[in-house]
């Protein structure tokens, strides 16, 4: 579960805690056997978060699965969890202290390393759709009978559309292996330094802004090009477009392209934002 203010955690002993509150974003809690619940742990100061684990059989704790109604990423069941009172044991609780300051925390590969999964996903569901797209315009789509030719596929318009998206493509794709392998790279060093951590994160960062809108785009774009047919519900082509335009939200890049325009314009280090860059 994501982190939230709405999840707290107060001492009952010096052994057990309780823990309170609801997520609604809860991915991967249906088929659980601990959910992992990012809480705040009141009157600490400055405010500690914790990790609590707890099971989905726990009293007090209830999945509410089926306020997941997004017409993408349906099955990821991200449901809410409730927590009432939930009893946790001591050594279920991790402290994690005060939250880490954006600009003097210790430099992490954590938000790259997250980021870069989260944008092979939406890069991922591109390639299947421009891959599938072509499979049906080469086997299904009938020619507009302006081309004078007998396949879609040889339409010159088609051809050079594919083209166009196909480009955007091999450019996420490099952008994420470039992005990737200098997390690797950082992680490589005897010591991470802040410099090789932000220009990890920068470089994902890059690859995850731009897949919002290349992704999306190629997985509409195929309909263009598929025609009318392709829309069929048999043929289920529009589950990449719903599914990677859901995944593609899962943080804003208007606030990576800030991030990636102080760096160019002033050479400022992205924040350290753990899971958020």
């Amino acid at each position: 579960m994501s982190s939230s203010r709405r999840v707290t955690v107060v001492s009952r002993s010096t052994l057990v805690r309780v823990l309170n509150g609801k997520k609604f974003y809860a991915t991967g809690a249906l088929g659980a056997t601990w959910i992992g619940v990012a809480a705040r742990i009141p009157d600490t100061e400055p405010s500690h978060g914790a990790t609590v684990f707890v099971q989905p059989s726990d009293p007090g704790v209830t999945l509410n699965l089926d306020r997941w109604t997004s017409f993408g990423q349906r099955g990821t069941a991200s449901g809410e969890v409730l927590l009432d009172q939930v009893v946790v044991a001591d050594e279920f609780v991790i402290d994690e202290g005060p939250d880490p300051d954006p600009v003097t925390a210790p430099p992490s590969v954590l938000g790259a390393f997250d980021q870069a999964l989260h944008a092979a996903v939406d890069i991922g569901i591109t390639r299947a759709a421009l891959e599938d797209g072509a499979r049906f315009v080469t086997t299904k789509t009938r020619p507009w009978f302006e081309a004078g030719v007998d396949s879609a596929a040889d339409e010159p318009h088609v051809v050079r559309r594919f083209g166009e998206l196909t480009a955007r493509l091999y450019a996420l794709e490099a952008l994420l292996a470039r992005g990737a392998g200098l997390v690797d790279d950082a992680l490589a060093e005897p010591e991470l330094t802040r410099e090789a951590a932000a220009n990890a994160s920068l470089n994902v960062a890059a690859a995850k802004a731009l897949a919002q809108e290349f992704a999306v785009e190629i997985a509409s774009g195929i309909f263009e090009l598929a025609g009318a047919s392709a829309t069929d519900a048999g043929y289920a082509l529009d589950r990449h477009w719903r599914n990677v335009r859901v995944h593609s939200l899962h943080d804003p890049a208007r606030w990576k392209y800030i991030h990636l325009g102080n760096h160019t314009l002033f050479g400022t280090n992205p924040p350290r934002l753990g899971v958020l860059l």
